[in-house]
C-alpha cells in the first residue's frame, strides 16, 4: 500500500532527523510535498490542517507509547520541533510552486495576448484609456503603440455608429472603429 509506504518514509526520516540531526533529506521530502500540493491546487489552509491533525495525532500516540514524564516532554519537543520545520518547509516550498505556477499563467496569457493575429487591447475602466495593445492592434489601426495608448476607447469608435451595423443580439456591442487614415 504506498499510503502506509509514504507514512512509513515520513517516519524515518523524522527519526533520522531528530535522532542523528540529519535533515537534509526530510527536508527535501517536505520540500517535494509542498510543491506537489501546490500543483494539485490544494489551498493552504487545508495543507496546514492536514499537518496539525497529524502533528495531534503523533503526539498522542507517543503520550500514549511513553511512560515517564521527562521522556513525554522531550518527545513532544522533538515532535514540534519537526512540525515547526515541516510546515516552514512546505509552506515555503508550496509558495514558491504557487510563484512559479502564476508566472508560467501570465508568460502564456501574455504571449496569447501579444501575438494574437486579431486586434485586442486592454483599458482601463475608470478613464477608458488604453492600457495595452497588441501588434495585430498597432496594424489595423496605423497608430504607433504609444499613439493607441495615449488615446481613449471612444477615440476610435465611428460617430455614426448606426452606418454600417447589423443585427446584433440585445445587449450585446458592436462599435464600428476607425483608422488613424479616417476609414
Amino acid at each position: 500500500d504506498r499510503l502506509a509506504d509514504d507514512e512509513q518514509q515520513d517516519w524515518r526520516l523524522e527519526h533520522l532527523a531528530i535522532n542523528n540531526d540529519a535533515w537534509a533529506p526530510l527536508l527535501e521530502r517536505l520540500r517535494d510535498r509542498g510543491a506537489i500540493y501546490a500543483h494539485a491546487n490544494l489551498p493552504y489552509n487545508s495543507v496546514f490542517d492536514y499537518l496539525c491533525r497529524l502533528r495531534d495525532h503523533n503526539l498522542e500516540i507517543m503520550r500514549e507509547n511513553s511512560p515517564a514524564q521527562a521522556e513525554r516532554i522531550e518527545i513532544a519537543r522533538g515532535t514540534l520541533l519537526a512540525f515547526d520545520i515541516t510546515v516552514e518547509a512546505i509552506g515555503r516550498a508550496y509558495f514558491e510552486a504557487k510563484d512559479q505556477t502564476s508566472a508560467y499563467h501570465d508568460r502564456q496569457f501574455q504571449a496569447l495576448f501579444r501575438d494574437n493575429p486579431i486586434p485586442m487591447w486592454t483599458y482601463d475602466p475608470e478613464t477608458l484609456g488604453f492600457v495595452s495593445v497588441n501588434d495585430a492592434a498597432v496594424q489595423a489601426y496605423g497608430y504607433t503603440r504609444a499613439e493607441l495608448l495615449d488615446r481613449k476607447v471612444g477615440d476610435l469608435e465611428v460617430e455614426d455608429a448606426s452606418a454600417g451595423r447589423i443585427t446584433i443580439p440585445p445587449g450585446s456591442r458592436l462599435q464600428r472603429h476607425r483608422r488613424k487614415d479616417g476609414r
